[in-house]
């Protein structure tokens, strides 16, 4: 299946050091067998729905977060520039990891005019050994930043009603959500995607006809 729960659905305290010496263990030997892995920290079971819901259509929820660079990140601030792709993801997501490269890869042929990548990582700077690394070794170049982690989620994942990773929002240059996917996304479909973010052949309010007199 090419799509894992995320990271983070925390209840009560974190695991030990012992357990996440396991769980990486785990990750390894599934690296080698091909299978997906849930992050060390993140507890058992689906997923409970999160309170938050973003529609296509809605403007995205700004936000400012830590990124790896050191810098703050800030969506407002890139809004009115170009179509903005979000990822939410996890380092141990093992769909996310071939992701990754894939829209580096999408980004540099598009050009930064046309479209701005930015990973929203799930994981806790914690995992910032394995994340870096990661993201330095595959040439990711667009910002990467982290989630602010909550008591059971991750407060900007909880906003955008993210329930599993990857997930992807495509935001017009007006901050318009045009399109939502969980999962890898396919390459023909994110460059319609995008190249019809740059349309703005829509209504953006539906009114009721007004109804016909009787004659």
């Amino acid at each position: 299946m090419d799509v894992t729960t995320p990271p983070s659905h925390r209840r009560g305290a974190r695991l030990g050091k012992a357990l996440r010496s396991l769980a990486a263990a785990a990750a390894l030997a599934a690296a080698v067998l091909g299978v997906g892995v849930q992050n060390p920290t993140a507890a058992r079971g689906a997923p409970p729905p999160t309170t938050g819901v973003v529609r296509v259509g809605d403007f995205a929820p700004t936000f400012t977060l830590p990124a790896l660079s050191g810098n703050t990140f800030t969506l407002s601030e890139q809004i009115g520039q170009r179509p903005v792709l979000l990822v939410f993801w996890s380092y141990f997501c093992f769909p996310c990891q071939k992701e990754i490269p894939d829209l580096q890869a999408f980004a540099r042929q598009l050009g930064p005019e046309n479209l701005l990548v930015v990973g929203v990582c799930l994981d806790g700077p914690e995992y910032d050994e394995r994340v870096v690394p990661f993201c330095r070794d595959k040439g990711i170049t667009f910002p990467i930043v982290h989630d602010k982690e909550t008591e059971e989620y991750f407060e900007t994942a909880e906003r955008y009603g993210v329930v599993g990773t990857p997930t992807s929002f495509l935001l017009d240059a007006q901050g318009r959500v045009r399109l939502i996917h969980l999962g890898r996304l396919d390459p023909e479909m994110l460059a319609g995607a995008v190249k019809a973010a740059r349309d703005q052949s829509y209504c953006s309010e539906i009114t009721k006809p007004t109804p016909r007199r009787a004659k």
